[in-house]
């Protein structure tokens, strides 16, 4: 719960609600905390702006929600947001997860998927590359070329894949190849690396297959997303 005295100007804060009696779906909003001010009959109020993106400011301004003092409890800080939704853990999920087929989460030995792909990246004209993830994730890769060689760029969440980008580092430590793009972005949210590949058909294929076994952990009913690319869409 964030106490009146502690609420910033500009931080967002939550009020969290349920959309049924039982409590167990939950209804988040977001609020931007403005300032202290006196409502009717002088009554103390602390207003409270949704977040609206610039382009929508422009056209008018954002709602603005008074919480009255015997409301302020319910405002939430980021971490007391986590800490509620912890309570939701037991409940869910609302309905039992059917159990998948036998054999279906084993994990994959091969990608035929990729069979022949390398020849492809390696007879790329220009500056070109191509997205490949586990269907229906965000776990993969880009390979591309350039002017320099060929490439692979991984885009990890830096607060939550550190054991992935662990392993892929350890992948190409055994290798003897080191990251000539190595650093955070988006806020230290992503860890951006890009590692040069060998330009030859068979251990670029044997090393994208082995990423995706190895690393990301392909399950036998995972389908692989390939997506080629223009150079100015991948990067």
């Amino acid at each position: 719960m964030a106490r009146p005295y502690e609420l910033i100007p500009g931080n967002c804060y939550f009020l969290l609600n349920y959309y049924d009696e039982d409590l167990k779906v939950p209804f988040i909003t977001t609020y931007l905390f403005e300032r202290e001010a006196k409502g009717e009959n002088d009554e103390k109020v602390w207003l409270f702006r949704e977040p609206i993106t610039e382009e929508a400011q422009q056209q008018s301004d954002a709602p603005v929600t008074a919480i009255r003092e015997d409301q302020v409890y319910q405002v939430l800080d980021l971490d007391g947001l986590i800490r509620s939704l912890g309570e939701l853990v037991h409940l869910h999920p609302l309905a039992p997860v059917p159990r998948a087929a036998p054999g279906s989460l084993d994990p994959r030995t091969d990608i035929p998927e990729l069979n022949g792909f390398a020849e492809k990246v390696l007879g790329f004209e220009g500056r070109r590359s191509v997205t490949m993830t586990i269907r229906h994730t965000d776990d993969g890769f880009s390979i591309g070329r350039n002017e320099g060689g060929v490439y692979a760029s991984f885009f990890l969440k830096a607060h939550l894949e550190a054991q992935t980008e662990h392993e892929i580092r350890a992948v190409f430590a055994a290798l003897g190849v080191v990251p000539v793009e190595d650093y955070l972005s988006q806020h230290d949210r992503v860890r951006v690396l890009t590692y040069p590949l060998p330009a030859e058909e068979e251990s670029l294929e044997l090393l994208a297959k082995k990423l995706l076994l190895d690393v990301y952990r392909m399950r036998q009913r995972d389908g692989l997303e390939i997506i080629w690319n223009d150079f100015e869409q991948s990067r």
